[in-house]
């Protein structure tokens, strides 16, 4: 899949490349095989528009579903501390009430 897509690039670029030339050599011709409304040069970058559009869509969607992963990675991650963070309140909590009991075990009440 990587092969491919270094491949279209490459492929892309080197059409960019020789349709600067093509244009250039147009416009220094005494007789232009391509006229001032550049019909020719429109065609070229509409299909060169139509075969990257989709390639770009696929490269957001991918990373869409990256940034999916990572957000879900993330809750997962937060709640999870969340979770160890009350156990330690709790876990102190008692060790407080202990601690108190045994220094000054009348004044407790419960």
């Amino acid at each position: 899949m990587k092969g491919n897509r270094k491949l279209l690039k490459e492929v892309l670029k080197e059409i960019r490349h020789d349709m600067t030339n093509e244009e250039v050599l147009n416009l220094l011709a005494v007789k232009a095989f391509d006229p001032f409304p550049f019909i020719l040069l429109n065609l070229v970058l509409s299909c060169v528009a139509a075969i990257q559009a989709p390639l770009i869509m696929m490269s957001q969607n991918r990373q869409e579903e990256k940034d999916r992963q990572r957000a879900e990675n993330d809750y997962k991650v937060n709640l999870k501390t969340e979770i160890m963070i009350e156990d330690l309140y709790t876990l102190t909590v008692v060790c407080f009430l202990v601690v108190r009991k045994m220094i000054c075990p009348s004044t407790m009440t419960l």
